[in-house]
């Protein structure tokens, strides 16, 4: 003969929900929070970004070089403030502006040692060569190490000795451009455009982002 209050803890056992799979959730208790897979991106804010960094201190460096134009406190080749300037902002982001510190700093350093008649302007178009070559030959050793430094097929050597050779040649005709462009005004414009379109280039990706 059964108890008399069996028949109550199986009715209880009746109703009672069960989980197969595991134990039972709490139905108030929100669901958990997919876990976000290793190799998975994580979205960088914007100000601490490379791009951002480094295009707000190229845009510092152009205002130094208008500082430095303006007043004439001091006077620095443009081209070795161009390249010293790169070279700066390329350790802040390693894949951008190695190409122009790496060319337009041999030029600046050959004005400034001709300038000091430690070198013979007489032949500053052979010792640009030479610059050139040390130039185009760390590139293509960094190329061949594959730093990411230096994309394969880039186009922007090319670019930045067109910008040089243009520069001389407007420098050598002694115009009003030529006159403008040999000067701290030269370094500004770049240093100035580079870091506004890196600015634009890093709000858009945190936008994306």
């Amino acid at each position: 003969m059964n108890p008399p209050n069996q028949g109550q803890n199986d009715a209880r056992r009746s109703w009672q929900p069960t989980n197969a799979g595991g134990p039972l959730s709490n139905p108030m208790q929100p669901p958990p929070q997919a876990a976000a897979a290793p190799g998975a991106p994580t979205s960088m804010p914007l100000t601490s970004s490379a791009l951002f960094l480094q295009g707000i201190v190229l845009c510092f460096l152009a205002l130094v070089c208008v500082f430095l134009q303006v007043t004439g406190i001091f006077s620095l080749d443009p081209f070795l403030a161009l390249g010293l300037s790169c070279l700066l902002c390329f350790f802040i982001n390693p894949k951008r502006l190695f190409i122009p510190a790496v060319l337009f700093l041999p030029f600046g350093i050959i004005n400034l040692l001709a300038s000091h008649a430690i070198l013979n302007g007489t032949y500053s178009v052979a010792y640009y060569f030479i610059g050139l070559s040390f130039g185009m030959l760390a590139l293509a050793w960094v190329v061949q190490l594959k730093l990411g430094w230096v994309q394969p097929g880039a186009l922007s050597p090319g670019l930045f000795v067109f910008l040089f050779g243009f520069v001389l040649l407007e420098a050598g005709l002694h115009g009003t451009l030529g006159a403008l462009l040999y000067t701290l005004w030269l370094p500004a414009a770049v240093l100035g455009g580079l870091g506004i379109s890196y600015l634009v280039m890093s709000a858009f990706r945190g936008k994306r982002a």
